[in-house]
């Protein structure tokens, strides 16, 4: 997809100059970074959005407590950048 073909939030390649793949990764033209990125594999399919992720639930439900809002999937440091799942009751 060429950048002036994308939308805010559209999976791009990035490539160098001469066309050689670089990554994958979010794109917005809204934020002071451009190009978030998901993998470094020209794979189609995303790492982290082909399954849950119970290993994040499951360490959630040790560290947290007394609370009902908590951030369920944290981006990064669950293997999934840029993405954010937060949990405020049962919603």
């Amino acid at each position: 997809m060429n950048i002036q073909d994308a939308h805010p939030g559209a999976v791009v390649v990035l490539e160098t100059q001469n066309g050689r793949f670089l990554a994958q990764g979010f794109y917005s033209d809204r934020s002071k970074i451009a190009f978030r990125l998901l993998s470094r594999s020209r794979n189609t399919s995303m790492p982290g959005f082909e399954k849950p992720h119970p290993g994040s639930y499951r360490y959630r439900q040790r560290v947290v407590s007394g609370t009902n809002a908590y951030r369920l999937i944290y981006g990064e440091s669950d293997g999934i950048p840029s993405f954010i799942v937060d949990r405020y009751g049962t919603t």
